[in-house]
């Protein structure tokens, strides 16, 4: 299963001279341990006291004993000088192979030039002295398809090279070998275990940067890089076999010798562990990035006309593309993964076993410091092995191996800020098959999907808005699929949108497909895919459009409202959608074509996208939903009992493009009582600057009117079981007969200008307020709440902890500063844990502060009180 000692070869001795009947020329085994001629009882062969053999003879004569320890001393020099090729790996630097004879005489005379091309034959008479024969250099022993191999035998890669065509200095050997004259046979044997070991170790640092390196980079989905992992992690391999095979017999069994095997053996099954890993990931990252070049049209240009599919819904599926990932090659996969995690395990349970003294005392103090490195990592590789083998177990589904998988992508509009992140203007239904999207990505117009008869036939019929979404009075005839993403808690929405989706089909007599997840994505990942691809130029209604990361919004939303009068459908979406399907398509295929070191760059950028919500995914794979859940990255909003929680939540009902331009400021003072609830004291101001976008001169009404205000609903989410304060009595829909929030400041032209008024969200609680017309460049609103959340100060002892989970709403750029006092005769213990700070002119332990000019992610505050 893994490679922890060398195996055992023979090697037959050409003799000086006859062997003779008595003393038959046997083939000498190498110990398995150790890379020296030593026998297993610990003394040398060939010696006068020694024993040689399965005879056990002894006495021989001085001729024979001179013999027997030259020819010991040639299978020395011929053990150090297999191991120099790997300085040359290390420092990657090659000598040029030069003549034994010509390196000798330039030895001997003056004025020896290095740089003088040597011939290529060597002289008999050294053949004998060196042994120049082929013959088998320790190596590590591999079952066959050993992760890493690349088809290559463990036979052949293991040739040892010819002496001439060395990477080194024929001095050194010739100093080495008048060494062994001058100190004698034992301490030329330990001269050369140190050099041994020490290239091993230096080479096994040299691949311990280089792969982290690697992975620093970011770069390790590359196939390239992969690759290059393993290549790393096969040599890293090596040095520690030979490393291990350098502990000397005698000492072996020694608690010195015991624990350095168990290092070695601990980071033996580490590495393998990664070669399984790595070859795994070799099998699925080829198929994964080449679904890439499926996610646009074939005929899916920058100039192109739109191509966008008519409408996303249940059709034959189309045959999957030659070269798909198949079920063998996912169980394959699995196996690796299963293997990687079981040799983990088996790593862990030796690092009990490890000196780190004893290591630095036999001079292996290198070592150390790559065993600091696996000690970060090791705690968390079982739990990214179980992550591994989950993902593997459902990749089958996931990635439609079995069954074709379908999936509803949305691109949410954020300057029409909604729950989830933003309007859901555009949606595609992307079909998965062999691991390859099969029909590209072709967005298409939601609204032309709820109301393919037009406005009209949407308001005369439909399904009505339910009496809890009441609130969300966008289009206040009907409830359809582009208002489902009604909740924060995006697994809530993201199965209220595909009920929807289900319910539109059959409403227009369509057929099916089962939906195995959301996708929805925020005007952010599309700017970060900008930022790699460069500006996009596309035709759209005859409108030559540049887009880039800079004008991205602002291009669309001018392009929308020019043709909002044009009724027309193209290619089977919408005109006003047209630049929106137009400019999917071709981004997209700009994305398949990438390099894979731009494509690797991309990754980064939108898995960093799922932190901060700009990339949202549901699973109805309770397998891969868990994980995202485990991940912290499923967009959920659990404020568990104990616990405290914020969310502050804007939606344009107003369906304007305003959302953006509003600056949002939460300010919040958390104290506590003596029963161990918190009270929130908290300010929401609003202001809305006047901001001049292309669209600004057009943006109008059907009279004319510019389009210059703002209506939406601000929620504030806080953990059921909360209460509005005693001393806010305003408001009557809410629980307890009572609003914890109260209009401090809002003047619009509408009437009422603001108002109080429930919107509930199942397990919390929800203070919340409507802004009606909202003119821009109008006095700022200011919104104060008082809430009382119960029971969230945990005892431990001599000490209190509070902790209050922020959660951002996705698309948002909401300011936050939140101080949090201490109960009475209690202080704040100190240090205070990121991101954390004592109050500006306080005194340490008489407060803490959190501030943010824009909430990026969700963030987790932690404060622990001490005293009485």
């Amino acid at each position: 299963m893994d490679d922890q000692r060398a195996p055992q070869r023979t090697r037959q001795l050409a003799p000086s001279r006859p062997a003779s009947s008595s003393e038959p020329n046997e083939p000498r085994m190498r110990s398995p341990r150790s890379s020296s001629s030593y026998e297993d009882n610990g003394h040398p062969p060939g010696g006068g006291t020694g024993r040689r053999g399965p005879h056990g003879s002894r006495g021989r004569n001085t001729w024979d004993n001179w013999n027997n320890n030259w020819r010991e001393f040639g299978d020395r020099v011929r053990e150090f000088t297999g191991q120099m090729p790997l300085v040359g790996r290390v420092t990657g630097y090659r000598r040029r192979p030069r003549r034994i004879d010509d390196e000798r005489s330039a030895w001997e005379s003056p004025g020896f030039d290095e740089s003088r091309e040597a011939p290529r034959d060597v002289p008999d008479r050294y053949a004998g002295g060196f042994d120049e024969g082929v013959r088998e250099d320790p190596g590590v022993a591999e079952p066959p398809g050993y992760p890493g191999d690349a088809g290559e035998s463990s036979r052949s890669r293991n040739k040892r090279v010819p002496l001439r065509q060395r990477s080194f200095s024929i001095r050194l050997v010739m100093v080495l070998a008048l060494l062994s004259v001058v100190i004698g046979f034992c301490f030329t044997q330990g001269t050369l275990y140190l050099v041994d070991t020490a290239s091993a170790a230096a080479d096994a640092r040299a691949q311990v940067n280089a792969i982290e390196a690697i992975a620093k980079s970011g770069n390790v989905t590359d196939t390239e890089h992969l690759t290059e992992i393993q290549t790393r992690l096969v040599a890293l391999n090596g040095d520690l076999v030979r490393l291990q095979g350098a502990i000397p017999g005698p000492i072996g069994g020694t608690a010195t010798g015991k624990s350095l095997d168990h290092t070695l053996t601990m980071a033996l099954k580490l590495v393998n562990a990664g070669r399984y890993g790595v070859d795994a990931a070799l099998i699925l990252v080829p198929h994964l990035k080449g679904a890439l070049k499926n996610v646009g049209s074939s005929s899916a240009s920058p100039t192109a006309n739109a191509t966008a599919s008519t409408t996303a819904t249940a059709t034959a599926t189309p045959a999957a593309p030659p070269g798909g990932l198949t079920m063998e090659q996912v169980t394959r996969a699995q196996q690796d993964i299963a293997i990687a995690s079981m040799l983990v395990q088996q790593g862990l349970a030796e690092r009990q076993y490890v000196n780190e003294n004893t290591l630095s005392s036999v001079g292996l103090g290198s070592v150390v410091s790559i065993l600091h490195k696996m000690d970060d990592l090791a705690p968390k590789l079982p739990k990214y092995f179980d992550y591994a083998s989950r993902v593997t177990a459902a990749l089958p589904d996931l990635l439609g191996v079995t069954k074709p998988a379908h999936f509803l992508l949305f691109n949410m509009d954020s300057d029409e800020m909604r729950s989830t992140g933003g309007f859901m203007g555009n949606y595609a239904l992307i079909t998965v098959q062999g691991g390859q999207i099969i029909g590209g990505v072709h967005l298409s117009d939601t609204f032309r999907f709820d109301c393919p008869g037009g406005t009209s036939r949407c308001a005369a019929a439909g399904p009505p808005i339910p009496d809890q979404y009441a609130w969300m009075n966008a289009f206040p005839d009907s409830f359809r699929m582009r208002d489902a993403n009604i909740s924060p808690d995006f697994p809530t929405s993201a199965k209220l949108v595909m009920q929807k989706y289900e319910e539109d089909l059959k409403f227009q007599g369509k057929s099916t497909v089962p939906i195995d997840g959301v996708i929805m994505i925020t005007p952010e990942i599309i700017k970060d895919i900008l930022r790699v691809t460069g500006s996009l130029t596309v035709d759209a209604l005859d409108q030559h459009v540049t887009v880039s990361e800079a004008n991205l919004q602002d291009v669309i939303h001018y392009f929308h409202i020019i043709n909002s009068g044009n009724n027309t459908s193209v290619n089977g979406n919408s005109a006003r959608k047209l630049l929106d399907a137009q400019l999917g398509s071709a981004l997209l295929h700009q994305v398949g074509t990438l390099s894979a070191g731009k494509q690797a760059a991309l990754m980064k950028s939108i898995l960093a996208g799922f932190s901060t919500k700009d990339v949202q995914v549901y699973f109805n794979d309770t397998r891969l939903e868990s994980l995202l859940t485990e991940l912290h990255v499923d967009s959920t909003i659990p404020m568990p009992p104990g616990k405290d929680g914020l969310m502050v939540t804007d939606v344009d009902t107003g369906a304007t493009y305003y959302s953006g331009d509003l600056k949002e400021k939460v300010v919040d003072t958390i104290t506590f009582d003596k029963n161990g609830n918190a009270i929130h004291d908290m300010t929401i101001t609003y202001d809305f600057p006047l901001v001049q976008h292309k669209y600004t001169p057009v943006y109008q009404m059907g009279n004319g009117d510019p389009i210059n205000w703002y209506t939406g609903v601000t929620r504030v989410i806080v953990p059921d079981g909360s209460e509005a304060s005693p001393d806010y009595t305003t408001g009557t829909w809410l629980p307890a007969g009572k609003s914890a929030l109260q209009i401090e400041q809002c003047v619009t032209s509408f009437t009422p200008p603001c108002v109080v008024f429930p919107a509930p969200e199942a397990d919390h609680v929800v203070w919340a307020a409507r802004i009606n017309n909202w003119i821009v460049g109008s006095d700022s609103i200011i919104f104060k709440l008082k809430w009382i959340t119960p029971n969230v100060l945990q005892s431990a002892g001599d000490k209190t902890t509070y902790t209050l989970q922020l959660y951002k709403q996705a698309g948002s750029h909401i300011a936050y500063d939140i101080k949090i006092m201490p109960p009475s005769k209690s202080q704040i213990a100190q240090p205070l844990t990121n991101p954390l700070k004592t109050p500006a002119q306080a005194q340490a332990g008489s407060g803490a502060e959190f501030t943010s000019p824009s909430l990026t992610k969700d963030t987790v505050l932690t404060v622990t009180f001490t005293g009485s």
